[in-house]
């Protein structure tokens, strides 16, 4: 190959490389992205006649003082019948 060919397209390659290795990882971080906004966005269900997100949202507390208090009480009485209520 010629020198100056090759002089202007290795560049170019690496460019083209990068660009590739980013179209790549985009579909996952695009899907990442849309769970997210499922999980975030889920409507509301009923229960005991009021309106409850079906997901609660996160908070930075990883145990259960980081869920409201109806998801607390939930707990307790499944805990209280030892199983599936």
């Amino acid at each position: 190959m010629d020198p100056e060919v090759s002089e202007w397209t290795a560049p170019r390659r690496a460019e083209l490389d990068e660009l590739e290795e980013q179209l790549v990882r985009q579909p996952d971080q695009v899907r990442a992205e849309q769970d997210e906004i499922v999980v975030g966005a889920s409507p509301p269900a009923q229960v005991g006649g009021r309106a409850v997100p079906l997901v609660p949202h996160r908070r930075d507390s990883p145990d259960e003082t980081a869920l409201p208090g109806a998801y607390r009480r939930i707990l307790a009485v499944v805990r209280a019948v030892g199983g599936p209520v």
